[in-house]
Parts: C-alpha cells; sequence; structure tokens
C-alpha cells in the first residue's frame, strides 16, 4: 500500500484541494485498492474545521466536494495518531518542510 500525505499550513485549502484532486486521479486509474491519500496541517490553528469556503467553492466548481473533510494536524506517528508508516511520501508546501522534517522523519523515509 503506498500513502500519500498532502500537507500545508492549516489543512483548509490547499492540501484538503490536493487530497481531492489526487483522490480522483487514483480512482480514475482504478487504483483506490493500492494507494491511501491523506491530508493534514503543520498547524493546530483550524483543527476540526471544514476546507475555507473559497477552497470549496473552486474545488466545486471544478467536481469535486471538499465538505466532509476536516482540518487535522501532522504528528510524528501520522494524522490523528494514524502510523504514517516508511513508504509514505509527503507532498508539503514551501512553508511545511522544517516541521516535516522535525515532525516526520519516519514517515518522509523512502
Amino acid at each position: 500500500m503506498l500513502r500519500v500525505l498532502f500537507i500545508c499550513w492549516g489543512n483548509i485549502c490547499r492540501s484538503p484541494t490536493a487530497e481531492a484532486i489526487f483522490r480522483r486521479e487514483v480512482e480514475a486509474a482504478g487504483l483506490t485498492d493500492q494507494v491511501e491519500i491523506d491530508s493534514a496541517g503543520t498547524s493546530r490553528e483550524h483543527l476540526g474545521s471544514p476546507p475555507d469556503r473559497r477552497a470549496q467553492a473552486e474545488a466545486r466548481r471544478r467536481g469535486l466536494e471538499l465538505c466532509d473533510l476536516r482540518a487535522r494536524q501532522v504528528t510524528a506517528t501520522g494524522v490523528g495518531g494514524r502510523g504514517a508508516g516508511a513508504r509514505a511520501r509527503l507532498a508539503s508546501s514551501r512553508a511545511a518542510p522544517g516541521l516535516c522534517a522535525s515532525k516526520c522523519a519516519s514517515a518522509m523515509r523512502a
């Protein structure tokens, strides 16, 4: 199982959008049983919040729904206590690499 974790600051715009886009592509390729997709933020600022209304509107314009997602924070063990796993690939915004390196070192190993 390949795990892909998209990360941005608050997990209310970029990372949930990336998660939804990638999920659609994985589903279209028929790979849902081989790829686990998730998103998280480096900040605790928006924990539990739905994606930003503007991100939801833009996603909806493109046929994607973000309304069921809620902001979570990435930790050393993954997202919400779930293990990140050594095969995880982190797709990070430029604001997150330093924090990701320190908090998620085990998840960043190939």
